[in-house]
């Protein structure tokens, strides 16, 4: 007998040397039979590479991969099973086996005997969590009431432990029909004394530790060997990475592991050093040679040369993949015999690559497999579960499309279904109707009345408000059918059933089946996954008491917990993996990406139940007690394992490795290099450099390097071309377009100008009819961005309603109430200062109230959130109303007229009541009509002659004369302009000022109350009261005296209260103020005319150029847009900002401005 340990450093061919070793042994003794043990994850491509170079040693054929009776590749599960020659017939525990029945525990057990988690056993995740730890501990050997008399402390700990038992002797009774995942190998290891192993041999490769499991099985082995059970010519050899020589730096050395391996297990074992070397090529030997010192002694013995490995940083994740991607495909094109299998990209975490990759791959033709497992729990199946379980209101919005938008429920034979799905959620979205609504009334997306005439146009709109009530009736059956179904269960086992028959009964295991015969397997796994939970919530629970809480829990948490399996679809590909999975160690080469200081090495956090400091009192604990301690590493042990992980990974490539990394992280932060490579970059260590990979080539010679498929050259290639001209590309665009048919019409993008064409005379008109009848908001609206205007007014387009209480609804809310308040006052012929603070508060909530009983209001009363909102809307206004009665009192003004229409409307009554519209004359005789509504006019003195237009905002709005200038500001000139054409059917001579009122909706500022000498106490504690915010009206005042004085009257050192302007000490009116003279007035309104005629013009001939306002930096008419999504506003196709810093602030210089402009005309 003999038990060895071959050991050697990660430059030595353990492989080979272990299969000469065989390969002597089955020449001498034909009886000899071998068993070649690997890790689980590398079983397949080693036993092809075992066998295939055995073969060679037998003089066979190289290119063969021989299957030899005599000697056998295994993984440790696998031998288990062809020794024993049985299955265990128990099934196999899983995590969520536990987790039903721990939740079920914790739902039965009294919240106090749970004590240290009292109070975090009923949060999400918890029951995971707890069902992971038994795992974790039960994998170890050993049970919780195992460890708990091992810790002799009353303490945290301890407490932990004490319930971890608690709920242990509650849920092993029903696990003794299971069995955990590696009970096969302990099995396997009580049984060995009984299996006829005579003549075998073991030889064991690849592995630097293992579980308790495994090595509870490898010490059975040692023990047959002993008593030469085996056979006396038999042995058993493990292959370790490292040597004995230097322990120094404790555990931060780089065999620390497989050294305390060697002296806690085989400390007996002849230890046997390999000499053949593996075909390293000179900078991964150099490699090994370089990191080891650094690990073991903590320096390099001289300097050496890395001439096939690289280090390059990219701009971002995506350029690095690129690069990556390029530099695979032009290797596998340079060199025939290098193949897609031969090459590994690999990175300490996939999460932020796992979609980028992908895409980039594919673009460049390379076949890969992505050795990285995806979650369950986004996959259709998991939503339309979890959604048909999870919601107390049936109909919700995002219930229903969760649901029927996962593509396993449809009705049959006809294609309409996503049609209906989608008029559906507009018309949802739009009303949010209840349960009421869904059963008793016919949704209309379009409203349709019984006495319009069945043209084209309502014939599809009927149709259309048809398919919606086809849907929707569709959708009540389903859900109630689901609902009556569960109304009944009573038990998990009646649950299980339901849900299955009622999944079967919908055909969703149809669908699934038909994705998979279509290549997409993904739906077949999760519904296996999903019988297996409900098979094992109706083995381990299914007489219990039904809660449907509990059971979406169970499904959630299984569908969270596994993942899709991947199995390569071809020998010939691309390996993409992670750093702690076990690899192959002979790839030719490696592409190590993300190796930056935020991921190599690994950062690790603890997140089990039994944390970091309690394992290091187990450790502690279980060392007192002489018992081997099998339980996770901590975290700050994993980190100090990173640096062998490294030194592992690296050297899966025997020829070349390229290191990159790039300097922008997904958050925006930036990246910095490994600190590993940082140090294997000293100059005293290597001749290792940062290369710089630039997005696109920077010169011609560089072309070449960025060439791949015709689809990623074309992508490169066109970036450059707009970069740098096509000049630059000459020469290459010929052969790109035979190979990308494509390729001609991206080079004409790069002359693509965003920008729209003028509009055809005959499209004019039927857009906008032979006359433009405008609003002053539509002209602002042009003159804010052209195209937009055309976009929203020409085409009409809009974004879907939605059912919330926008800035559209809440402005009409608020003049609403205005306007009722107001023709209350101007009806009962009662001044507005006469009101007390009371009688105004009345007048409010009864209007308020009045408003949501309307149709347009309706939304304010659907629940208790918007009927908050309309209280809070409704206290916006009463405050308001308060300010505006405050400056009400120093002067004699008083409402005459709200709401004020003039322009032509629709109906004689209507025609009536308003004032006389505006109108002018365009360039080729057209006209222009120009339609309004003023809030409210004021008689501001009582001889009737001044009169004030009041304008409510509700953004704190004040005039602003660059606005004015450019068109973005004419609604208080244009409304000055309207009054002045009707004074006299108003009852005033003249307009004095046009003003904007701010309806607070702000609290009051504690930093402005302190400022304005208010005590704190006043603000805050017992004695605080409500302060009344700043209130001013701003706009145009005309510079009269008599208008002026029947605002307010102010003397020389004052400001009026609430209107901008004032006196200095000498009695001159201030400078900053809103203080027009009447030749500016003059000049004021002859330019509002002006750009109301020219906005005219422009719209007639068709001129609707993408140039938005830009205010400032912050600031521009893109800003809050619906409409980006279709302008695609983008400098590099030519578009431009309209920018208004190019023109002056100050009101005399822009005043002077337009007299100039004036003067031209």
């Amino acid at each position: 007998m003999t038990l060895e340990i071959v050991r050697g450093f990660a430059d030595r061919d353990f492989r080979s040397e272990l299969l000469e070793r065989i390969y002597e042994k089955y020449r001498i003794d034909p009886q000899a039979r071998f068993f070649y043990i690997v890790p689980n994850h590398i079983k397949f491509s080693a036993e092809v590479d075992v066998l295939k170079k055995f073969g060679s040693l037998l003089g066979k054929n190289d290119q063969e991969a021989q299957a030899f009776s005599r000697l056998q590749v295994y993984s440790l599960s696998r031998l288990a099973w062809a020794l024993t020659k049985e299955r265990d017939q128990k099934t196999i525990i899983s995590n969520q086996s536990v987790s039903i029945l721990v939740g079920q525990v914790l739902r039965e057990l009294p919240i106090e005997k749970l004590n240290i988690f009292a109070r975090s056993a009923r949060m999400p995740g918890f029951v995971a969590n707890v069902a992971e730890q038994l795992l974790e501990i039960w994998r170890s050997g050993l049970t919780a009431s195992e460890i708990l008399p091992l810790h002799q402390f009353d303490d945290r700990l301890s407490e932990k432990i004490k319930v971890l038992a608690l709920i242990e002797t509650k849920i092993l009774p029903s696990l003794k029909d299971y069995s955990l995942p590696d009970d096969a190998l302990r099995n396997f290891a009580t049984q060995i004394s009984k299996i006829d192993l005579k003549n075998c041999n073991f030889y064991f490769e690849g592995f630097s530790g293992f579980t308790a499991s495994e090595l509870s099985l490898v010490k059975a082995l040692i023990s047959a060997d002993r008593k030469t059970q085996l056979g006396k010519k038999s042995e058993i050899v493990f292959s370790l990475t490292g040597e004995q020589q230097s322990d120094q730096y404790g555990e931060g050395n780089l065999f620390y592991r497989a050294n305390q391996l060697f002296k806690n297990e085989f400390s007996s074992a002849r230890v046997w050093i390999v000499s053949n070397i593996r075909p390293l090529s000179e900078s991964q030997l150099n490699f090994e040679q370089s990191w080891r010192e650094l690990e073991t002694q903590g320096f390099t013995s001289q300097k050496r040369s890395f001439p096939q490995t690289k280090i390059v940083v990219s701009s971002d994740q995506e350029h690095e993949i690129d690069f990556v991607a390029r530099s695979i495909r032009q290797r596998l094109v340079d060199n025939p015999k290098l193949r897609a299998k031969d090459i590994l990209v690999l990175a300490q975490r996939l999460d932020g690559y796992k979609n980028i990759i992908p895409k980039i791959f594919d673009r460049y033709d390379l076949p890969y497999f992505l050795d990285k497992d995806t979650r369950m729990s986004d996959h259709p199946l998991a939503s339309l579960a979890e959604n048909l379980l999870g919601s107390s209101n049936e109909f919700a919005y995002e219930r229903i499309m969760k649901i029927f938008r996962t593509g396993l429920l449809s009705w049959q034979l006809e294609d309409n279904f996503q049609t209906a799905l989608d008029y559906l959620e507009n018309y949802l979205l739009a009303n949010n109707p209840k349960e009421k609504n869904w059963r008793q009334e016919e949704f209309q997306l379009i409203q349709i009345s019984d006495e319009q005439d069945l043209n084209d146009d309502h014939k599809i709109d009927r149709q259309i408000n048809a398919l919606i009530n086809r849907m929707r009736l569709f959708i009540i059956k389903i859900l109630d059918d689901f609902q009556e179904k569960f109304a009944k269960v009573e038990n998990y086992h009646q649950a299980v059933k339901t849900l299955y028959n009622w999944l079967t009964d919908q055909q969703v295991d149809q669908v699934l089946l038909n994705q998979a015969n279509d290549g997409d397997d993904r739906g077949q796994q999760t519904w296996k996954l999903l019988l297996s939970t409900l098979d094992e919530v109706d083995q381990l629970i299914g007489d219990k008491k039904y809660s449907q809480k509990d059971f979406l829990q169970i499904l959630k948490d299984g569908f969270a917990a596994a993942s899709f399996s991947g199995i390569p679809a071809s020998l010939d590909q691309i390996t993409v993996s992670e750093s702690g999975i076990v690899q192959r160690n002979d790839f030719k080469a490696l592409y190590f990406i993300d190796a930056s200081d935020a991921s190599l090495p690994a950062q690790t956090n603890s997140s089990s139940l039994i944390d970091d400091f309690d394992r290091l009192q187990l450790i502690d604990d279980f060392s007192k007690a002489q018992k081997p301690y099998y339980l996770q590493d901590t975290s700050r042990q994993e980190m100090t394992a990173e640096n062998f992980r490294f030194y592992s990974s690296v050297l899966s490539a025997t020829d070349s490795v390229t290191f990159s990394y790039s300097k922008l992280r997904l958050d925006g932060k930036q990246n910095e290099l490994s600190p590993y490579l940082r140090r294997l970059s000293l100059k005293n260590v290597s001749d290792l450099k940062i290369e710089k990979i630039p997005d696109l080539p920077q010169s011609q010679a560089d072309l070449v390097d960025y060439l791949g498929t015709a689809n990623s050259s074309a992508a490169i290639l066109s970036q450059t071309a707009q970069n740098f001209g096509e000049d630059f590309i000459d020469g290459l665009t010929d052969l790109l377009i035979k190979r990308n048919p494509y390729f001609q019409r991206i080079l004409q993008a790069l002359h693509y100008n965003n920008q729209p064409v003028t509009l055809r005379p005959e499209l004019i008109k039927k857009l906008f009819g032979e006359d433009l009848r405008l609003s002053i908001s539509q002209i602002e609206k042009y003159y804010s961005n052209p195209y937009e205007y055309f976009l929203q007014y020409g085409l009409r387009l809009k974004k879907r309603n939605q059912f919330t209480v926008d800035a559209a609804l809440s402005g009409t809310y608020y003049h609403s109430i205005f306007e009722q308040v107001i023709n209350r006052l101007i009806g009962k012929r009662t001044d507005f200062h006469d009101l007390s603070d009371q009688e105004l508060k009345k007048l409010s909530q009864e209007s308020a109230q009045n408003l949501i009983e309307l149709p347009d209001f309706q939304i304010l009363q659907s629940d208790d959130h918007f009927r908050a909102v309309a209280r809070s809307l409704t206290d916006d206004v009463l405050l308001t109303l308060k300010l505006m009665h405050r400056a009400n009192r120093l002067n004699n003004s008083r409402p005459i007229k709200t709401e004020a229409v003039f322009g032509k409307l629709s109906s004689d009554q209507q025609r009536e009541q308003s004032l006389s519209g505006l109108d002018f004359t365009l360039a080729n005789g057209r006209k222009i009509y120009l339609r309004g509504k003023v809030d409210r006019i004021d008689q501001q003195d009582l001889e009737h002659i001044f009169g004030t237009i009041i304008d409510y905002k509700s953004n704190g709005k004040v005039f602003d004369f660059r606005d004015a200038y450019v068109g973005t500001e004419l609604q208080l000139l244009t409304y000055w302009l309207a009054l002045s054409k009707n004074s006299s059917r108003i009852g005033i001579n003249q307009p004095g000022g046009a003003v904007f009122v701010q309806i607070r909706n702000k609290p009051a500022d504690i930093s402005q109350a302190l400022a304005h000498q208010i005590q704190l106490d006043q603000l805050i504690g017992d004695r605080a009261k409500q302060q009344v915010p700043d209130f001013q009206f701003h706009g145009i005042l005309l510079d009269d005296q008599n208008y002026l004085a029947n605002l307010q009257t102010v003397l020389a050192g004052q400001k009026a209260k609430y209107y901008n302007f004032g006196l200095t000490k000498k009695g001159q009116k201030t400078a900053r103020s809103d203080l027009v003279s009447k030749e500016d007035l003059t000049v004021l309104l002859k330019h509002d005319e002006k750009k109301l005629v020219e906005a005219g013009n422009k719209i007639i001939h068709g001129e609707f150029p993408l140039y938005p306002i830009k205010k400032n930096e912050q600031r521009s008419a893109l800003t809050y847009s619906d409409y980006t999504e279709i302008m695609n506003f983008d400098r590099n196709f030519g578009n431009q900002y309209n920018n208004l810093t190019r023109y002056p602030k100050n009101k005399s210089e822009l005043i002077s401005k337009m007299r100039e402009e004036e003067g031209e005309n």
